[in-house]
């Protein structure tokens, strides 16, 4: 299994309102990123850029979700990915992270939680 290291945040979410959230979060931040808007264009880009550290993943998306995606670059590479979600209850939770998501935030996102998690997963990285 491939490392990765902390240069990147890999973006994905297939509504541009949200992608336009995240970004203004990471460029606040200093934090470098990519952006996907599918499944399958999350999983060419972590194939094809072996900085990424993080991945912030939408659950629900046309095409192949976000959970499908999370496992298959999993399969290849040691990476974060927080699943970014409208399911919010205690049980959705736990179903994410039971399926391989390393952390969990619900929308409408809490902007400062959200850094924290991020800020959290990136200085516990192997990478």
């Amino acid at each position: 299994m491939q490392q990765k290291n902390k240069n990147y945040i890999l973006i994905v979410d297939d509504k541009k309102e949200n992608l336009d959230l995240l970004i203004a979060v990471c460029k606040k931040f200093g934090h470098k990123y990519l952006t996907a808007q599918s499944g399958e264009e999350s999983i060419r880009l972590a194939n094809d850029h072996k900085d990424i550290g993080l991945v912030l993943m939408d659950v629900k998306m046309a095409g192949m979700d976000g959970t499908d995606a999370m496992k298959k670059i999993k399969e290849s590479y040691n990476v974060h990915v927080i699943a970014v979600t409208g399911f919010a209850s205690d049980s959705d939770k736990k179903n994410f992270i039971k399926q391989g998501f390393d952390d969990y935030i619900s929308k409408p996102i809490d902007i400062p939680l959200l850094v924290k998690k991020i800020n959290t997963l990136l200085d516990s990285s192997p990478c």
